[in-house]
């Protein structure tokens, strides 16, 4: 795809990915003072290049994702316990971001514990509802969510809506995306703001309007 110029030019697979992975964090081919560079935090779990992730296990990973018309990848390595897990999907939407941090929790043994599906009802739903408004790389994000009965959307600005379901109390996810939306609230139990991840990587953070 020359659209993207270079990064769509790029093409690699599983095993190549993981023989590049196992090459990088022994320090065959940067010194280990690079690596260790490469791997400190510099700004919200942004390292050089790659995020630094907790697992649910307590281990310590890193990780990126990338993504084309179409296509979608996934790179995870534990240095700890030499654990690295590729994914490469044909399906540009799919959260794999977190699917990958459970395959790296699945190899050291560990379960990983499901979460527990919720049905809100009309009333706690009426809380989330409301305009969103805040920044992305300097320019203006509205989002608008409204509830039906027992179902939280996303409002798009062509008025197509995106069902979000509950993940507890205060996290939704839209089935065919990548994204949660995590919401804020006060010690008084009101909702200020939503944080929008995605792959589990925070993204921003949108003020909720009052009335």
């Amino acid at each position: 795809m020359s659209v993207i110029f270079t990064a769509g030019a790029m093409v690699s697979t599983a095993h190549d990915l993981h023989k590049w992975t196992e090459a990088l964090y022994s320090g065959r081919l940067f010194s280990p003072q690079l690596v260790d560079k490469m791997t400190t935090e510099n700004l919200h779990n942004y390292c050089y290049g790659i995020y630094e992730r907790t697992l649910t296990n307590g281990m310590v990973a890193y990780s990126h994702s990338g993504g084309i018309f179409g296509f979608h990848s996934y790179l995870l390595v534990v240095p700890d316990n030499q654990t690295t897990v590729v994914i490469l999907s044909n399906d540009e939407n799919q959260y794999i971001g977190r699917f990958g941090e459970e395959l790296a929790v699945i190899a050291t043994g560990q379960t990983v514990p499901l979460p527990t599906p919720i049905t809100p009802t009309a009333r706690d739903l009426a809380q989330f509802t409301g305009n969103y408004i805040g920044q992305y790389l300097g320019n203006p994000i509205e989002f608008k969510l409204e509830a039906e009965r027992h179902q939280l959307y996303l409002v798009r600005p062509n008025g197509n809506k995106t069902p979000l379901f509950a993940e507890d109390e205060n996290r939704f996810y839209a089935q065919a995306s990548r994204a949660t939306y995590a919401f804020i609230r006060t010690d008084e139990d009101t909702i200020t703001a939503l944080n929008l991840e995605v792959d589990g990587i925070p993204i921003m953070q949108l003020q909720k309007e009052t009335q």
